[in-house]
């Protein structure tokens, strides 16, 4: 008995402490400000913003934030400044800086005090302006750490003690095919001067028939490498349509390294075998950079010289 308490125990704390250093990890490397258990009907709104020519993107948007604590009450989640954005059916090709996300009470509060507003408070700042709402799932918060782990002990339990190495996929360089992903890689490799340790994708997805969860979403043999190198899904959530005519089901927000990493991911044919085996879906993605920290230190000055 007491051999079988010691194993519970044990597991107890090896699963305590993978959801301790996944929350770790997206409070650091992903500066997401988000608090891991929330109400149920708290509602995040993304956006997707474009800021006027000459002006700094940190200024831009802590000058939004100040405009906007004046008025109405949310939390900071998240900031990331953009490397590229890969359009959907829904969603055409449109050039995003940047990407906010904000939490707020819940839905009827964006329709009843929000909605009216925006308008006016992106118009002052912002040259273009995309918004999208999520509901996130509280639960995957602490299940993803979870399944991350199971993961990886199938990996080790079948020997695979480290990540396949990344060989470059030779066409990637040469062939008219990849030229926008070429462009992408260059814009990767400009914005990890701006934060080399870490990468953050938000992908709005539409499902097909066929598909039915994580795996189908963002790949089995991606996330088991993700396992392998401890990053991953750091969100997941349902969408909210709030403007315009696209409809999407799922938010996913995953973590990488950085963006020299998933430059090198980008072009490796592990990356572009495993996206050509995906299930055909309509599918938005932005990456970015997390930029959290300094958007809320230019804030915190502006609301003091305020």
């Amino acid at each position: 008995m007491s051999i079988l308490s010691a194993a519970i125990t044990l597991i107890v704390l090896v699963c305590v402490l993978q959801v301790y250093r996944y929350e770790r990890l997206r409070r650091t490397s992903a500066q997401d400000q988000q608090v891991l258990f929330h109400r149920r009907d708290v509602f995040h709104l993304m956006i997707f913003f474009r800021v006027r020519d000459g002006d700094r993107l940190v200024d831009s948007v802590a000058q939004f934030l100040d405009l906007l604590a004046e008025r109405l009450s949310y939390q900071l989640v998240y900031c990331g400044q953009a490397g590229f954005f890969v359009p959907s059916e829904q969603l055409e090709e449109h050039r995003w800086d940047g990407l906010l996300v904000l939490q707020l009470a819940n839905r009827e509060d964006y329709q009843q005090r929000f909605a009216a507003q925006m308008p006016d408070l992106f118009a002052g700042v912002f040259a273009d302006v995309y918004m999208h709402g999520m509901h996130r799932n509280r639960r995957f918060g602490v299940s993803i750490p979870l399944l991350m782990l199971r993961m990886r002990i199938v990996d080790l339990l079948q020997g695979r003690w480290q990540a396949p190495e990344l060989k470059p996929m030779m066409l990637f360089k040469t062939d008219p095919e990849f030229e926008i992903w070429r462009q992408r890689v260059r814009r990767l490799h400009a914005i990890h001067e701006v934060n080399p340790s870490g990468l953050v994708v938000y992908h709005l997805v539409k499902h097909d028939a066929a598909q039915s969860g994580l795996e189908d979403d963002l790949n089995k043999q991606l996330l088991m490498r993700m396992a392998t190198l401890g990053h991953g899904p750091i969100h997941i959530g349902s969408t909210i349509a709030v403007e315009g005519n696209a409809r999407f089901d799922r938010v996913y927000a995953v973590l990488y390294p950085s963006a020299n990493y998933y430059a090198e991911l980008i072009g490796s044919e592990f990356f572009q075998w495993n996206m050509y085996e995906q299930p055909i879906m309509d599918r938005a993605t932005l990456a970015t950079v997390p930029i959290t920290e300094a958007v809320s230190s230019a804030f915190s000055r502006e609301q003091c010289a305020s």
